[in-house]
């Protein structure tokens, strides 16, 4: 197993890109070195013209601002001694010179962006829904005013309505913002709704690239068609979720 390998692709600004690819095939390994939380063996990660693997200093400090992350499982990114005022006005704190004042605004002002009412800022961690505490990483992400956000399976964790919303989040802020998505996703549908753009990952390797209408309809790849062909359709969706739909046509006379 290998992650990652000769991976190769450009974010354009202002686009969203889906990444997908089976489990294991290193698209989240892929978000850590771009994110400089892993350090690369070799090649190049360029932002802007910076060199990602090389930054020092100001450089480096630019880079986590201009480039936040959306983890997987909002439970275990957010720290529970925090409150969600203290959660999204840490990069705040960290990157920005603000009054209290003026602090306090722009958190107000980043929950109302995300669909929470005040009354959410003393809250715990414990005392929210998943997807009010996806919500807040959401906003502690556009905290910094950042130019891209790299969205790590934002969804999965979260129920069939609620995942419906933060897509719906997602893209109204992008529209708004003019933020540069790359989105990783299991969830072809999803891919298809909120991205321009798919690159198709299989061991390391960027094995099919273009517009998401185009890579999802009609595949011509052959590992690209394998991940197509295994979603279920909507139908055949729903008779492999009810277990008594199951049992009558197993009985049903040939």
């Amino acid at each position: 197993m290998r992650a990652v390998d000769d991976v190769s692709i450009t974010l354009n600004e202002g686009e969203a890109l889906g990444l997908v690819g089976e489990s294991g095939c290193g698209k989240s390994t892929l978000l850590r070195l771009l994110l400089r939380l892993h350090p690369a063996d070799s090649g190049q990660i360029r932002f802007a013209g910076t060199d990602v693997t090389r930054a020092t200093g100001r450089a480096l400090v630019g880079l986590r601002r201009d480039v936040q992350a959306v983890f997987q499982n909002p439970h275990a990114a957010l720290d529970p001694r925090l409150s969600v005022f203290a959660a999204v006005a840490e990069p705040l704190r960290i990157q920005a010179k603000l009054s209290r004042h003026a602090l306090s605004e722009h958190v107000e002002k980043l929950l109302h962006d995300v669909g929470l009412p005040g009354e959410f800022l003393w809250r715990y961690p414990h005392e929210l829904s998943g997807g009010q505490k996806q919500r807040v990483c959401i906003a502690r992400a556009l905290a910094p005013s950042p130019k891209a956000l790299l969205l790590d399976e934002p969804t999965s964790a979260l129920d069939v309505s609620m995942q419906a919303q933060i897509i719906n989040l997602l893209a109204d802020l992008r529209r708004r913002e003019h933020l540069a998505f790359l989105f990783v996703s299991h969830n072809l549908a999803v891919v298809r709704q909120l991205c321009e753009r798919v690159a198709v990952m299989n061991a390391g390797r960027i094995v099919e690239e273009g517009s998401a209408a185009a890579v999802l309809t009609r595949p011509t790849h052959p590992y690209t068609h394998t991940l197509v062909e295994a979603v279920l359709p909507p139908r055949r969706q729903r008779i492999a979720d009810d277990p008594n739909r199951q049992a009558s046509i197993g009985s049903a006379p040939r």
